[in-house]
């Protein structure tokens, strides 16, 4: 459990919004985030993950799930723009 975690642990949920399209699994949006920002940071695997305080091993498995989701190869250096 990181920071993150313990603030979300702290934020309330309207629970008759749960399960409503806004609503994605926490991984996902984990996901998601550490992707935008290691495109900021000219996907640049070091910077990213000191950005993010995280080790480059962990930014790299989220970043692995995010390009497959994509459809994008290892080597693919296109930069895609994700909304959160």
């Amino acid at each position: 459990m990181d920071d993150v975690d313990k603030d979300l642990l702290t934020d309330t949920v309207d629970l008759t919004e749960v399960g409503t399209p806004s609503m994605i699994p926490l991984e996902k949006l984990k996901m998601d985030y550490c992707y935008a920002i290691y495109v900021k940071a000219d996907k640049n695997i070091a910077r990213t993950s000191k950005i993010l305080e995280v080790s480059p091993n962990t930014l790299k498995a989220y970043l692995n799930k995010k390009k497959a989701e994509l459809g994008e190869s290892s080597g693919d250096d296109e930069v895609i723009d994700v909304n959160l």
